[in-house]
């Protein structure tokens, strides 16, 4: 396997459809996002963030950033032959 690269993240994510709302992985995370805009070749990647359940919509969120040093941190998280460990790339959230 060839190492992961935060262009690797980024390029792939740049696929994603930008008209479409993303779930967190976490059920207990009522959240969504939507990509608004990715910078090649390392991000930053521009992303709208919102919560329905507390009657948030997208057309309100502000836009946010998420760095070319998180993403990153997340590329070199994922090491050939070795476990991925999720608490470290996705934060250790947790429900209760």
């Amino acid at each position: 396997m060839q190492k992961l690269t935060a262009a690797d993240l980024v390029y792939a994510i740049r696929q994603l459809p930008k008209n479409q709302a993303y779930h967190y992985i976490n059920p207990c995370t009522k959240g969504q996002i939507r990509i608004v805009d990715v910078k090649l070749p390392e991000g930053p990647i521009s992303i709208k963030r919102w919560n329905p359940s507390k009657g948030e919509t997208a057309n309100s969120a502000k836009t946010e950033s998420i760095s070319s040093q998180l993403i990153w941190r997340v590329a070199n998280a994922f090491v050939e032959n070795q476990p991925v460990n999720l608490d470290r790339v996705l934060g250790a959230t947790f429900c209760p």
